[in-house]
């Protein structure tokens, strides 16, 4: 089991809980409407994990050309 928007709330260092839409809303930059149907969730949800999944390895990606330059540069 993973809390995906706690994992969200921790990782961005964030002093207020994240909502599964807002989430999705500030990946995707467009509204999700909310039907409050157990499988559109479930689909947003994966969406959002996809997302940040996508951006963490970005993220550590850009970190780690950052560090192969600063090395060269020395």
């Amino acid at each position: 089991f993973v809390d995906l928007l706690k994992l969200h709330k921790d990782y961005f260092n964030l002093r207020n809980d994240v909502g599964l839409f807002k989430a999705y809303e500030t990946y995707y930059e467009k509204n999700a409407e909310q039907v409050h149907d157990a499988k559109a969730d479930a689909k947003i949800t994966k969406k959002v994990f996809d997302a940040f999944l996508q951006y963490s390895i970005k993220e550590l990606n850009d970190k780690g050309s950052m560090s192969r330059v600063g090395v060269l540069n020395n």
